[in-house]
């Protein structure tokens, strides 16, 4: 949360100030502001995280997670299409490299030829180097129905907490909840009458 949590009184950020508690910069380094809020970390942060969980169970939210999901199920389908062509491409060279040596072999040995035969070779290199990669990286593409990406969609938005706690995603989740939440803004009560 750390740059996000701002004071309403002069603007500032709050700064950890402590083990578990933020603070307004203002009034804590600079001696600017008057607001001598101090807020514990745990109950401000599951209290964002709440409001940030509710306005992401919209229905635009949800249309828009599918859409996004089969946008990239599209592309990683294109992926398998032109993986597809490489193949094909490459059973061609293959064909066409056993044609050259056959005439290599049968002794028509030109230049033309030889050129023919290491312009085939390099391609063949290439391809094969390329479906090497490919089958290493494959993704497996798996089409959901809309019920199912719902699901999908409403326990992730639940999981946000676990997202933040988990050691292996948390650089990645806290960069994610960076470009959803614009600032958290303190504001200390009025004074009860």
């Amino acid at each position: 949360m750390s740059g996000l949590i701002r004071c309403i009184c002069c603007g500032a950020n709050y700064t950890i100030s402590g083990k578990d508690y933020y603070r307004c910069a203002g009034q804590k380094e600079r001696g600017t502001c008057g607001n001598r809020v101090s807020v514990r970390k745990e109950p401000l942060e599951a209290a964002t995280l709440a409001v940030l969980q509710e306005h992401l169970l919209t229905e635009n939210h949800v249309r828009l997670f599918i859409e996004e999901f089969e946008h990239e199920m599209q592309r990683l389908g294109q992926d398998a299409g032109m993986e597809h062509a490489a193949q094909h491409r490459l059973k061609q060279v293959t064909t066409e490299l056993d044609n050259l040596y056959q005439n290599l072999l049968a002794g028509i040995a030109s230049p033309v030829l030889r050129a023919m035969i290491a312009e085939r070779k390099a391609e063949k290199e290439r391809l094969e180097t390329q479906r090497v990669a490919t089958i290493t990286r494959k993704p497996i593409v798996v089409s959901l129905p809309d019920p199912v990406l719902v699901d999908r969609f409403r326990s992730k938005v639940a999981a946000l907490r676990q997202s933040l706690d988990d050691g292996t995603i948390r650089t990645e989740a806290a960069a994610v909840m960076l470009t959803l939440i614009e600032s958290v803004p303190i504001c200390p009560d009025a004074p009860r009458p």
